[in-house]
């Protein structure tokens, strides 16, 4: 938690004619996250656990993808809300329903300070949401 006992507010609004601002006395707490850092390689750590089912486990779909040129597929999978924001006739592609879940354990980092674990741990989300894969 950070305190922060002054703000500084600016505004040029609405037209950038004039320059307005204050100053905001108020004790305000704040939530700060670790910053991304680490050069630890992501955990392997993946495959079946409690309450997760891998790809071969369910053949259902669940998740929008991504989408493809619309050829000769039925109407009833054209994304026509894509379409109606003016992007291209696309078909909706879905992924399978159980994905692989990567875990990141804080434990394993127990060599590492409180900081340094933290920011590992941002890091490896970080690089997991960026490469879209599940998580936890």
């Amino acid at each position: 938690m950070v305190q922060i006992d002054r703000l500084h507010l600016v505004t040029t609004h609405p037209f950038g004619l004039f320059r307005t601002w204050t100053w905001v006395h108020a004790p305000i707490e704040m939530l700060v996250y670790p910053r991304p850092k680490g050069t630890l390689p992501m955990p392997a750590d993946r495959g079946n656990k409690s309450g997760v089912r891998s790809l071969t486990n369910s053949g259902s779909m669940s998740g929008w993808d991504c989408g493809r040129s619309a050829m000769d597929d039925s109407p009833r999978q054209v994304d026509w809300k894509a379409y109606a924001r003016d992007a291209p006739l696309l078909v909706k592609e879905y992924s399978a329903a159980g994905a692989e879940l990567r875990l990141f354990d804080f434990a394993a980092l127990g060599n590492l300070g409180l900081e340094a674990q933290l920011e590992q741990l941002a890091r490896w989300v970080v690089d997991a949401e960026s490469n879209g894969e599940r998580y936890g």
